[in-house]
């Protein structure tokens, strides 16, 4: 368990090169009540605010993330996890391609994203992504998340394949998406 005082407590990140809270193959994670801020912006992509790799049963909960390059939060691999009431803001002025306020990656599965406000200005507000190579997330919920601002989209289910991600997207509110970043 990571937890703060809400937005008083500060994480800072030197730079957007690289994760503010990294974990491999781990179960239960939760981190809450924190607010994660980058002062020097990235080239890295496949980092994040939270990084969670091959983890299970995590929460991450009300925290707040402005400054990053890529990700404010990565599941890659990462399997019935909850992501819910955080705030995405002010993203680095050069953001990386692909960037997102939450990416699901890979063959993330279950997971549940629920009541965020992605407002980061990234390409996507929430993207769930396989890697072009048929390794497809499955099952993921997003639900009640309010999502503006974004250059690319702001929902977008990406499969290279005819795959059926069994994803399901209820409920979102979505406004002012730029498009600016699309070819």
């Amino acid at each position: 368990l990571v937890f703060g005082d809400g937005a008083a407590t500060i994480v800072k990140l030197s730079t957007g090169d690289i994760s503010g809270f990294a974990a491999s193959s781990m179960n239960g994670i939760a981190i809450r009540d924190l607010n994660v801020t980058c002062t020097s912006t990235g080239t890295t992509a496949y980092v994040g605010g939270i990084r969670l790799y091959l983890c299970t049963n995590c929460t991450i909960d009300n925290v707040t993330m402005s400054g990053l390059s890529w990700a404010g939060v990565f599941l890659y691999k990462t399997n019935s996890t909850t992501v819910s009431n955080c705030q995405f803001s002010a993203w680095a002025a050069s953001t990386i391609q692909n960037s997102g306020d939450i990416i699901v990656y890979s063959q993330s599965s279950n997971n549940k994203i629920l009541y965020n406000t992605c407002l980061s200005g990234a390409y996507q507000g929430i993207m769930v992504q396989d890697p072009y190579d048929s390794s497809t997330p499955t099952g993921n919920l997003i639900h009640g998340n309010t999502v503006s601002g974004q250059m690319g989209y702001g929902i977008i289910i990406y499969v290279t394949t005819s795959y059926d991600t069994q994803t399901t997207v209820t409920d979102n509110d979505i406004s002012g998406i730029t498009g600016t970043a699309l070819g």
